[in-house]
């Protein structure tokens, strides 16, 4: 007999780093468990279609200023764009990560 056991998913970044986290939480919803999943509203569909619950970190608009950041596909500046994107969410994720945690083992 297993127990159900919760996962946090706090994937950042576009489709290409989102989606495997989500098939994941997804796959443990599906076995029995507890997951929160931690991302920008934009993926909200892609959450919602594995049936786990999104935490929303960030806005819809911040996703879509990171992405059509012309920087980003420059060659020598493309990965300090990914970092400021990477960076101005990892805050926000641990506090949205504090907020819902509530002590029991995750």
């Amino acid at each position: 007999m297993f127990s159900s056991l919760r996962f946090f998913f706090l994937p950042t970044g576009s489709l290409g780093d989102v989606l495997p986290l989500v098939g994941l939480a997804g796959r443990m919803v599906r076995r029995g468990h507890q997951c929160l999943v931690f991302a920008n509203p934009a993926f909200a569909d892609t959450v919602a279609a594995v049936r786990a619950p999104l935490v929303a970190v960030g806005t819809v608009e911040d996703y879509l200023r990171a992405v059509n950041d012309p920087e980003l596909h420059d060659p020598r500046k493309g990965l300090f764009a990914v970092g400021r994107y990477v960076e101005q969410s990892l805050h926000p994720s641990f506090q949205a990560l504090e907020k819902n945690y509530d002590g029991t083992p995750t």
